[in-house]
């Protein structure tokens, strides 16, 4: 098992972002619905104002089997992790950063489809 990337490596690193977004892909590829109304929750706020709490609220609600359910509230505590992480930097950065958690839950979904559609084909 790889190690927790955490938010600021996310931010910073695309590679890691990509395998981050790689590993809630694998195991949450039958909740790709779930991620895309948080993906949706991302993109629709101009300046991440209550995401966090919204993002939480659609965690919670996922009615998956345990452990997508833990791995959803994860991805949730972790979008919410870059979204403090995102605030902290100078503001002149906002939107370069936002693109990055953009980007981030744009390669979960994409991951979580590919990992679906994978378990299809066998």
């Amino acid at each position: 098992m790889r190690r927790r990337i955490s938010a600021d490596e996310i931010l910073e690193d695309i590679q890691k972002l990509e395998i981050a977004a790689e590993d809630f892909g694998k195991t949450l590829a039958n909740a790709e619905a779930q991620i895309r109304k948080m993906f949706a929750t991302v993109l629709e706020s101009k300046d991440l104002a209550i995401v966090k709490p919204r993002v939480m609220y659609q965690a919670v609600r996922f009615k998956g089997d345990e452990q997508e359910r833990y791995k959803i509230k994860e991805l949730a505590k972790r979008v919410g992790e870059i979204i403090d992480r995102i605030r902290a930097k100078p503001e002149e950065d906002f939107d370069e950063y936002k693109q990055r958690l953009e980007q981030f839950m744009e390669a979960v979904v994409a991951y979580a489809r590919y990992y679906k559609e994978m378990g299809r084909e066998y």
